[in-house]
């Protein structure tokens, strides 16, 4: 007779088989936090060690393994458009890594380009799920973007030859994902903003480094700056979604706050009782 272990969902018990156990590992965002940047590491290695090269989709297919597996875990009071989003999001942004690992190929590149333009579509989408867009705030926001780009496109331009084009593509796709992310500000609570943009900036990171050594000239250790600030991106991007939801996933700084429905951060009405009763 099998033995069953249980754990919990919302409020409800959910029985799962012990040979399940990796999942409830995958379920705490203190081992999902181990396990993903000892992946990572892990992926950074084998990119770095020549003879394990041909063997780097290995890592790529955990990390994608315990990213989807950690949202899809923690997420189910998320909205449906924002699990569904962030879930294709997640698969076509595990596709293009694997084309990115043929880097010098053209067309591997491409393909990857073209995937991660479109996860990043998604992710923008998801982002604006809960959000109103305030033309206030965006403007101003998109004035910086805007000459951010034209100042990387101005060394980018020669380089990129014949694929300028698809690069100004993945160019607009960056900045809408980044200023989707942005425009949560005050509309989601502070922590799962503050993670979801600090996962964009990751992303633009990783994109100005891989641009830079595509199609300007070659940087040192460029491969493995990119891989990292990519990783970070997507671990605050996931963790700063399901902060929307699930109090477990936010920083322990953030635990003793309670946000108002503005998103503003404010001290535990029951610490500040306790204060006064001292």
């Amino acid at each position: 007779m099998k033995k069953y272990n249980y754990y919990i969902v919302g409020k409800n018990y959910i029985w799962t088989p012990k040979s399940l156990f990796l999942n409830s590992i995958l379920k705490k965002t203190n081992s999902f936090t181990y396990v993903f940047f000892a992946l990572l590491l892990i992926d950074a290695c084998f990119n770095n060690i020549e003879s394990l090269y041909e063997y780097k989709f290995i890592p790529k297919i955990c990390i994608f393994v315990a990213l989807a597996t950690h949202f899809f875990l923690n997420g189910e009071d998320l909205l449906t458009r924002e699990k569904i989003l962030i879930i294709i999001g997640l698969v076509f942004f595990f596709i293009g890594d694997v084309c990115f690992i043929n880097y010098n190929s053209t067309n591997f590149f491409v393909i990857g380009m073209a995937s991660f333009l479109v996860a990043k579509l998604l992710y923008g989408f998801a982002f604006l799920s809960r959000t109103v867009v305030n033309i206030e705030r965006l403007l101003p926001f998109l004035a910086i973007l805007a000459l951010y780009v034209v100042i990387i496109m101005y060394y980018l331009t020669e380089g990129a030859g014949s694929l300028i084009i698809p690069l100004f593509a993945y160019c607009a796709a960056a900045i809408f994902m980044v200023t989707a992310s942005y425009l949560r500000y005050r509309q989601v609570n502070l922590e799962s903003y503050a993670m979801v943009f600090a996962g964009s900036l990751f992303f633009i990171a990783s994109d100005t480094i891989s641009g830079f050594d595509k199609f300007y000239k070659p940087m040192v250790l460029s491969n493995s700056l990119i891989l990292l600030c990519f990783g970070s991106g997507q671990y605050w991007i996931i963790r700063g979604m399901l902060a929307e939801v699930n109090e477990a996933c936010r920083p322990s700084f953030f635990r003793d706050t309670i946000s108002d429905e503005n998103g503003f951060q404010k001290e535990s009405t029951e610490n500040h009782d306790d204060d006064q009763g001292q």
